[in-house]
């Protein structure tokens, strides 16, 4: 199973000053802390504007397109009947 980023976490030590490999160190890629800064710099983004924001809602704001996924296979529809034999 892949794990988020923890942008929420990046946006924060960033506005304490740390850089991108300090972040890092925290346990994360130095590619997922430069995937959240360059998302976040396009976006606009700081830690002031998502210090009350859930992780999930910042990651969601970061990444809309991730984490929504479509099953490659036909869905059935079931149909139900109430009565059973």
């Amino acid at each position: 199973m892949v794990r988020k980023i923890r942008s929420k976490l990046v946006l924060r030590l960033r506005a304490e000053g740390f850089t991108g490999r300090q972040i890092a160190a925290q346990g994360m890629s130095w590619q997922s802390v430069v995937t959240v800064i360059d998302a976040a710099d396009r976006k606009g983004v700081s830690w002031d504007d998502v210090a009350d924001v859930s992780d999930a809602e910042v990651y969601a704001g970061l990444f809309p397109d991730l984490g929504e996924h479509e099953s490659v296979y036909a869905q059935l529809d079931w149909v139900f009947n109430e009565r059973r034999p």
